[in-house]
């Protein structure tokens, strides 16, 4: 003689079983399978991404103290060395995202490896580089076997292509002298795709 307890729970356990034990995965990348099917995932702009041109800039050599130093002092960047720049989304890194280029001329990564010179007299200098991201918004869609859904909207930064829309080295001096490898963001140039 069955319980009570012991008949609701296979009850439910024959009606809600099968969607008890599938659930979405927090990692989009990963393919969540129901009746053995293929499970698809799809990255789409949202609109039209809204997208946004921004400069990250970072310090590509160490410092260079000119000051006492004879004429002619200075720093370069030179053939050999190279910097490189990736995709992310925000502060979040990449996992458990997935990149598209969404229509825009980016790149999931971008290596600089010219050569730059800054002189400096009396002075401490530095070769700066910017690199121009596009940002723009993004869902992932999972449908066929997994259970239909959408992801909330996320933003993917992806440098562009060629560095596009960016003024490339530059010479530092002075007190905005930092360290080899500080960087910043320069946010929201403009508005549009590179």
């Amino acid at each position: 003689m069955f319980s009570l307890q012991l008949l609701t729970k296979t009850i439910a356990f024959l009606l809600l079983g099968p969607y008890m034990a599938t659930s979405m995965p927090t990692d989009p990348t990963v393919d969540v399978k129901r009746d053995g099917g293929p499970c698809e995932t799809s990255r789409f702009l949202v609109g039209d991404g809204s997208p946004v041109q921004h400069l990250l800039h970072r310090q590509v050599t160490e410092p260079q103290q000119c000051a006492g130093q004879p004429a002619g002092c200075g720093v370069s960047f030179q053939n050999g060395k190279s910097t490189s720049y990736a995709w992310n989304v925000g502060l979040s890194g990449t996992e458990g995202y997935g990149w598209i280029n969404g229509g825009f001329s980016v790149t999931k990564t971008f290596t600089e490896g010219s050569s730059h010179s800054c002189p400096a007299d009396n002075d401490a200098v530095a070769v700066w580089h910017a690199m121009a991201y596009t940002s723009y918004q993004v869902r992932t869609v999972y449908s066929g076997s997994c259970l239909d859904m959408d992801t909330a909207p996320y933003t993917i930064y992806s440098p562009n292509e060629n560095n596009r829309d960016s003024p490339g080295f530059y010479c530092v001096r002075g007190d905005a002298v930092r360290n080899e490898g500080d960087q910043y963001w320069e946010n929201n140039i403009r508005s549009g795709g590179p």
